[in-house]
């Protein structure tokens, strides 16, 4: 009989932000525990909230393989490594004050807009052991901004978003971000309907094929990639992969909740335009036998499953002036979208600027944008960089052409 060990614990700071100033506090230590044990190919678990006692848990756990679910055993054997990513990012000791006055700032870089929603500060704590040797531990943190904006008098709930993800702030340049994002808000330019460079949030345009990519969707022919994998099916530029290096993957422990290691911490799923594996875990691999970037997440006292966690996009270090040299839509804002199960997208654009050799034009109208993932990923797909209009924290911002009508 083999064991696994599991515990998590998340700290969170939440301050909610209304009218461009901190309302209230709230903090919340959350403790998970689990333990696994595996046995003639099955399995049975056992989880707790809190501080918990281990041996009660593993007695649990042995009860549990009287369920009789099936599971390899595969665990990883005699690995032990600690990292502690832990940063001094902001004083959670003055938290309030300090989101105050950083409020403050934001603020008086746009005084005619107003400032609401969420500012987010986290530690996580990871730990796996079993008894194959393995032994493994984790701690980091990270801040989150995640503003909305909303100009005064504006019939919105919001007109567009700010934020950012970040380990280190630096609010010089997160002054300048506000400014970049809202001192054009007045400009009004208009475009005729056609088909443009578009620059927008790598997410918003993938969206729900993300989920497309994992091994149950795909095995259960629901996936719009259904029957391509090993196949080209985008640029040679266009890569997905999960990225766990420590100096990309904030507040998230380098190893999957099996344990699991990636060779430099990376393990892809498009690479360079081809489909070469499915985001999946031990027990799907083994019952599809398909190709899988293992990457398992798993609720304290569940079955591991798949998981999104570390999901990123392949970028190049291009600047938006050096990738805007013809006018470009960059969208900001866009909601209430879908993709067929053909891969036909589209979406309504509730804020986007006009850009050109990195410099806002103007406001465009709401409009709505459409094409085919194939295309937008494929033949008209240019790049992906990590900054785009505001330069504090890293996100994912494609450029390609899309159909545009008003």
């Amino acid at each position: 009989m083999q064991k696994e060990y599991l515990t998590s614990t998340v700290v969170k700071y939440t301050i909610n932000v209304v009218k461009n100033k901190p309302e209230s506090l709230r903090k919340t230590i959350e403790k998970t525990n689990t333990v696994r044990v595996y046995d003639n190919g099955f399995i049975g678990v056992a989880g707790s909230i809190g501080e918990s006692n281990f041996d009660e848990l593993e007695k649990q756990a042995v009860e549990n393989l009287g369920l009789k679910l099936p599971y390899p055993c595969k665990l990883p054997e005699n690995v032990v490594k600690k990292m502690d990513t832990t940063k001094k990012i902001i004083d959670t000791d003055n938290y309030m004050q300090s989101v105050g006055k950083m409020l403050d700032k934001i603020s008086a870089a746009a005084p005619k807009f107003i400032f609401g929603n969420k500012v987010t500060y986290v530690e996580v704590e990871a730990k796996y052991r079993n008894t194959k040797g393995c032994d493994l531990e984790y701690k980091g943190n990270t801040f989150s901004l995640g503003l909305s904006v909303k100009s005064y008098g504006s019939a919105n709930l919001f007109d567009l978003f700010y934020g950012f993800n970040e380990v280190s702030i630096d609010e010089k340049e997160m002054v300048n971000d506000v400014k970049l994002i809202t001192e054009h808000y007045g400009d009004i330019v208009d475009i005729e309907p056609g088909k443009y460079p578009v620059l927008m949030d790598t997410s918003d345009m993938f969206g729900k094929s993300f989920y497309d990519l994992m091994i149950d969707q795909y095995a259960s022919n629901a996936s719009i990639f259904k029957g391509k994998l090993g196949q080209k099916i985008f640029s040679d530029k266009f890569s997905i992969y999960f990225d766990r290096k420590p100096e990309k993957a904030y507040a998230t422990p380098f190893f999957d909740d099996e344990g699991e290691i990636a060779p430099d911490y990376e393990r892809f799923i498009i690479k360079n335009g081809e489909f070469v594996a499915l985001i999946g875990n031990k027990r799907q691999q083994e019952v599809y036998n398909l190709p899988i970037a293992q990457n398992s997440g798993a609720s304290y006292d569940g079955l591991p499953s798949a998981s999104l966690a570390g999901l990123m996009v392949k970028t190049e270090n291009k600047t938006l002036a050096e990738i805007t040299k013809e006018k470009t839509i960059f969208v900001l804002v866009a909601s209430g979208g879908d993709t067929t199960t053909d891969g036909d997208f589209a979406t309504p654009v509730q804020f986007a600027y006009l850009v050109q050799d990195g410099k806002v034009l103007g406001k465009l109208p709401d409009m709505q944008i459409y094409g085919n993932i194939f295309e937008f990923f494929g033949k008209d797909y240019v790049t992906t960089v990590s900054k785009a209009l505001t330069q504090v924290g890293e996100g994912y911002y494609t450029l390609t052409k899309l159909n545009v009508q008003k």
